[in-house]
């Protein structure tokens, strides 16, 4: 009785399906911009709650609305472009978003309507 039980039991595993990633974790698919690959390769959580999002592209994207439960709710918005593989990115209490891409560095300040992205070289 015991050597069915145990067979049962092996034979069930067997035919048993295979998990999926939403076996484990909810999978949220959103929209991205129509005008750029959104190839992501930096990702930091503001304090506000957004997203800024670096690109291999050189572009970086602030995100709104990406904690929702809703993927309608969320928003794009080009916050730089034109660096270099934007590989890295840290965001500062002096609404400053900082990456270092490569071998350069470089600082992206937005105040009030105004966007300066200067670069430096870094040795």
């Amino acid at each position: 009785m015991k050597r069915i039980l145990l067979l049962s039991l092996l034979c069930s595993q067997l035919f048993a399906a295979d998990p999926v990633e939403a076996d484990f974790y909810k999978i949220t698919t959103f929209a991205t911009p129509k005008e750029t690959a959104m190839e992501v390769g930096s990702i930091d959580l503001m304090p506000d709650g957004k997203l800024a999002l670096g690109t291999r592209r050189g572009e970086i994207w602030i995100v709104s609305g990406a904690g929702s439960n809703d993927a309608s709710n969320v928003s794009y918005k080009l916050f730089a472009s034109g660096l270099h593989e934007v590989l890295g990115i840290a965001y500062n209490p002096r609404t400053r978003i900082s990456t270092p891409p490569r071998a350069m560095r470089s600082r992206a300040s937005k105040t009030l309507t105004t966007m300066v992205v200067p670069m430096s070289l870094k040795m």
